[in-house]
């Protein structure tokens, strides 16, 4: 089996190494995440220590939570199954904190064969506060456990190492939290931009990158947001500085969220975009300014809109007049698209205002369209012609 992981006197800096393999003695097997970060410090404990090799684990509080590794250093010969072996090891390290003046027997240690050595393992426990779990880091010393002279020394590091574990802890919950409004930003259709306190693109959600990406309303000049049309851009441009300008003005005619349309020769369509400024000023240059939004014409909400129509109880007949009324087809023409006669068409459309509690086509789309994900601001709305 090829070693994964061996030792870090020199750090990863690509990507995450994600690791799975088989280890009989545990339900789950050991998840691997190496982080650069952990390793400087296991680096630094094992030189302080004069320990052979040193592991970094996160326990969950919850039984089906597999374990992970967050770090390691050391250990040339190991292959995947003796890491796997030190890191159900570490798992099983008690919460017992040794007083100051504690000897190293007082410590959690425990013994293991690897590669026909026996190792002394020093298992330290630091609680997770925000996950109700631990990290453990283990020390592996392959000749035996050191004098007491290293418990003076253990001690001296151990605010350190505690210290360095829980600001660890409180960045992997940072990046976990970021990762999860990224990733709902990604699901939703409509393209948001967020821009930086100088005008400049910031971050952009995978449905902004793709319009960006096919150039037809919107492009990306350097690090600027701009339009396809000229006057567009221009009329774009104004209202992301003036909504950049806008933050922390706590008047409220002082801050619009401007509404105006794009064009493009390659629709017949425009595409409607809003300009809202940030609620809170932020005291970093480069922080956020504005948030823009803006929705393809051609976007389609199908998926969206049959969900809402189930929702009603609405038949396949009358969910398909719904959708065509929303999208702004007249009663008649809906009736010649669904090959039926106008009086039938009026029968089903009787059937659905009953059952959506409506009484006009008007609230009809309003209760339809009130399934689609709205934008919210307190901010009023103020429409711009750029023609």
């Amino acid at each position: 089996m090829a070693t994964l992981l061996h030792s870090t006197s020199q750090l990863r800096h690509d990507d995450a190494l994600w690791v799975r393999w088989h280890s009989p003695d545990a339900d789950h097997a050991p998840q691997v995440q190496c982080d650069a970060e952990m390793e400087v410090l296991l680096l630094g404990i094992r030189d302080a220590l004069r320990a052979d090799a040193a592991l970094s684990c996160h326990h969950g509080s919850r039984r089906s939570e597999s374990l992970r590794i967050v770090g390691c250093s050391g250990g040339d010969t190991f292959d995947d199954d003796d890491w796997a072996q030190v890191a159900l090891l570490a798992q099983a390290a008690d919460r017992r904190i040794p007083p100051a003046s504690a000897r190293l027997d007082d410590y959690d240690w425990t013994t293991t064969l690897l590669r026909l050595h026996m190792y002394e393992v020093l298992r330290l426990s630091i609680p997770d506060p925000q996950s109700n779990g631990r990290l453990i880091i283990a020390l592996l010393f392959s000749k035996g456990r050191p004098t007491n002279g290293t418990a003076s020394l253990l001690e001296k590091l151990r605010p350190l190492i505690d210290a360095h574990c829980r600001l660890w802890q409180q960045q992997q919950q940072l990046t976990a939290r970021v990762a999860g409004f990224r990733m709902a930003l990604d699901t939703i259709e409509c393209a948001i931009v967020v821009i930086d306190r100088h005008g400049k693109i910031r971050e952009a959600n995978a449905t902004a990158k793709t319009m960006i990406d096919e150039g037809d309303f919107l492009r990306r000049s350097d690090d600027t947001l701009v339009a396809a049309d000229l006057a567009d851009s221009i009329a774009l441009q104004v209202s992301i500085n003036d909504a950049v300008a806008g933050n922390g003005n706590d008047a409220a005619a002082a801050r619009r969220m401007p509404i105006f349309s794009l064009r493009s020769a390659r629709h017949d369509r425009p595409m409607i975009v809003t300009v809202v400024p940030c609620d809170e000023p932020t005291a970093d240059e480069n922080g956020p300014g504005a948030v823009v939004y803006a929705l393809h014409p051609d976007a389609g909400h199908t998926g969206q809109l049959h969900a809402v129509c189930k929702l009603y109880g609405l038949s396949q007949v009358e969910t398909r007049l719904a959708l065509l009324i929303v999208g702004g087809t007249s009663l008649q023409n809906a009736a010649e698209a669904l090959h039926i006669k106008e009086q039938t068409a009026r029968s089903y459309l009787k059937q659905i205002f009953l059952k959506t509690d409506t009484r006009r086509q008007a609230d009809l789309v309003r209760v339809v369209l009130r399934g689609m994900p709205p934008l919210r601001s307190t901010l009023p709305v103020e429409p711009i012609t750029n023609r």
